[in-house]
């Protein structure tokens, strides 16, 4: 097995906010994609290498860019969105990552501050075929219409209430699961339109 070099560790990375290194020799924060330090100054999501071949590498990294965008407020840069619209991309999240990777990574991202913000970016980047699948008796034409922009306008809408009772000292999430579930309730609740 070949060592990999520090600069080539980098590049593999997910982004660019992820691949900055810290020196414990010369404790300097190494910035091996001369990106990473700009993006998280700039608040932005990149990958260190071409978006497509980052995703194809690994699909999940997808979701991971989105829950970090949702995470830290952060912009996906629009290169990022284009890739994981690629029908090849999508095809690998669904055919190369496990259903439990997927939903731990959508726990995190509903668990998280801004699931409103990674709902409208996953449907920006046409993955809700990929991420909610209809039963098999039913075609991505059976979505009811507009159903991506009233699942994010729900979920938003438990953001914003779940703000209002906390500042009048009532936690509307006791605990991560219950915000979850919540979160994932608010965004499917449009697809119940369905005619089954």
């Amino acid at each position: 097995m070949e060592i990999g070099t520090a600069a080539e560790d980098a590049y593999r990375r997910d982004l660019t906010i992820n691949a900055l290194f810290y020196n414990i020799n010369t404790e300097q924060v190494e910035d091996w994609t001369q990106m990473g330090l700009r993006d998280l100054t700039n608040g932005q999501i990149r990958t260190p290498l071409p978006p497509e071949i980052t995703f194809l590498d690994d699909p999940l990294r997808v979701l991971r860019a989105v829950r970090f965008a949702s995470r830290f407020g952060f912009t996906v840069v629009p290169d990022l969105i284009e890739a994981a619209s690629v029908p090849q991309v999508q095809e690998a999240l669904v055919k190369k990552v496990s259903r439990d990777r997927v939903g731990n990574e959508l726990c995190q991202i509903f668990a998280g501050p801004r699931p409103a913000m990674a709902l409208s970016l996953l449907y920006d980047m046409g993955l809700e075929a990929c991420l909610f699948p209809l039963p098999n008796v039913f075609a991505v034409s059976d979505y009811p219409k507009g159903w991506t922009n009233r699942s994010v306008t729900q979920v938003a809408r438990l953001e914003r209430f779940g703000i209002y009772w906390q500042r009048h000292g009532i936690d509307m999430f006791p605990n991560e699961c219950f915000r979850r579930i919540a979160v994932a309730s608010a965004c499917l609740s449009p697809l119940f339109q369905l005619n089954m």
